[in-house]
């Protein structure tokens, strides 16, 4: 989350988040980002929070406010 954060309203793929977070995790691949997104994504809802992260699996994502 601290990720979106920094770079609010930017464009963040895949790949870049995986290279930023979990690169030196060996036995983790890309799809791990889309499962951490999606827990993001419940709690920010569970919290009625008015940001939300945008995008589909396998692409680029954003955090945008409501």
């Amino acid at each position: 989350m601290a990720h979106f954060m920094i770079n609010p309203t930017k464009k963040l793929t895949t790949k870049h988040l995986f290279r930023t977070i979990w690169d030196d995790e060996e036995d983790m691949d890309e799809s791990i980002v889309w499962v951490c997104i999606s827990y993001l994504r419940q709690k920010l809802q569970a919290i009625q929070a008015d940001i939300s992260i945008l995008g589909d699996k396998g692409g680029d994502f954003c955090l945008l406010q409501d």
